[in-house]
């Protein structure tokens, strides 16, 4: 899946793989399966820890990682502090590969939306024009509206987050 943020915009922020206390609760959430692909292809660079992934919510089949602390800040494991560079990329959960956008449920009619992360939430967000976000929303909602992804959001509904007053609405799913 391609992205729509700029690797230079990313390094500098703090919204989806560091976290200030307030904001860690928005530490990526993994489905079974993606946790043991992870397993699988990384186990021999480093080893997860039994206690790595903690329940999320009230879904069984969702598990948010434990975020590692140094100073005032929280950072996903998987993230190298010292480049900027996420471990797993190639194998990192939904929830990080569809950010700044996210799933979220619409509490109204129980149905799931795209959303994305304000300017305030994301920086990247500041750089991409209207024309780009457009075009990038209609290349997400493709995949999203697949019979591939409409099965894994039927068996995983924690994947969408409650509704978010840090995102707008794009449409709905």
């Amino acid at each position: 899946m391609k992205k729509i943020t700029r690797s230079c915009d990313c390094d500098t922020c703090l919204g989806c793989c560091k976290f200030l206390e307030e904001k860690k609760y928005f530490a990526p959430i993994f489905t079974s399966e993606e946790i043991e692909k992870i397993k699988n292809k990384y186990s021999k660079i480093f080893s997860l820890k039994k206690n790595q992934f903690i329940p999320f919510k009230t879904f069984k089949k969702i598990k948010q990682i434990k975020l590692n602390k140094k100073g005032k800040y929280y950072y996903c494991p998987f993230y190298n502090l010292d480049n900027g560079r996420c471990l797993i990329y190639h194998q990192r959960p939904f929830d990080c590969k569809i950010y700044p956008f996210i799933l979220v449920r619409n509490q109204k009619n129980n149905k799931i939306e795209l959303h994305c992360f304000n300017k305030s939430q994301c920086l990247s967000i500041n750089n991409i024009n209207k024309a780009k976000f457009k075009i990038y929303s209609n290349y997400l909602l493709k995949f999203l509206k697949s019979p591939y992804y409409k099965s894994v959001f039927k068996k995983y509904p924690g994947l969408a987050w409650p509704e978010q007053d840090t995102s707008f609405f794009v449409s709905r799913i």
